[in-house]
């Protein structure tokens, strides 16, 4: 295959995954381009492109398709050969490399370095830290809604009682599912309302009865049901 068509088609993958403790450990640049080679070992693999050790050619042309200057792409391989993570040999043509990926190698200075500096603490560190943005998030988020439901209901009503009860409601809710109401769920409250209820007092109880019981849908009264059956 032409190499043109192997760029083409590595180009397409469009990832390269990284160990983060790499990054941290080696540098950016050396973790990166592991990566990439990873990437292309897999896809030499799959078509058949290695040769007799497992091994695979690569060039300057398809490593600065990741965005890396030539003089990144010497440094990262000189550091990955020294650790011995990869034997690159290159080719008469001095911009072609046979390399191959010392696996084993690889796995056993993660697990060391991971244990020697600690890193599983910076996992729990950047958890709490994502956790901590997604509440804040997920805070902002009801309050726009609140502010959409309490439009919403001063369009339906001009009654003062009955639009912050109900956006007293659409907050409760909130609560109880932990989550964004949406503006259909809104819309489809407002509508049991008028469903459910001949006057502004009726409603008000609907409510004041929803949310005592903790009910995420505006259940009627019972004096509702009382008079369907008479």
């Amino acid at each position: 295959m032409k190499e043109k068509s192997i760029f083409k088609e590595l180009n397409t993958l469009g990832n390269v995954n990284v160990y983060y403790s790499l990054v941290k450990s080696i540098g950016l640049v050396p973790a990166f381009l592991l990566g990439r080679l990873l990437s292309e070992e897999n896809y030499a693999k799959k078509h058949g492109f290695t040769n007799g050790y497992d091994g695979f050619l690569t060039n300057i042309s398809i490593l600065e398709s990741t965005g890396l200057s030539v003089e990144d792409i010497y440094y990262g391989l000189n550091i990955l050969s020294d650790l011995d993570f990869i034997c690159a040999d290159q080719e008469i043509d001095s911009f072609v490399f046979d390399i191959s990926i010392h696996h084993t190698t690889i796995i056993n200075y993660v697990k060391s370095v991971e244990k020697e500096r600690n890193y599983q603490n910076w996992d729990s560190g950047l958890s709490s830290v994502q956790k901590e943005i997604l509440k804040k998030e997920n805070v902002i988020a009801k309050a726009c809604a609140l502010t959409r439901a309490r439009k919403l209901i001063s369009e339906y009503t001009d009654n003062k009682e009955l639009q912050d009860l109900f956006v007293d409601y659409v907050e409760s809710s909130q609560e109880t599912i932990d989550s964004v109401v949406s503006d259909n769920w809104i819309r489809i409250a407002i509508e049991d309302l008028d469903i459910y209820n001949s006057s502004d007092e009726e409603k008000i109880q609907t409510i004041n009865n929803s949310i005592a019981c903790g009910y995420l849908r505006l259940y009627p009264p019972y004096h509702y049901y009382k008079n369907k059956k008479q």
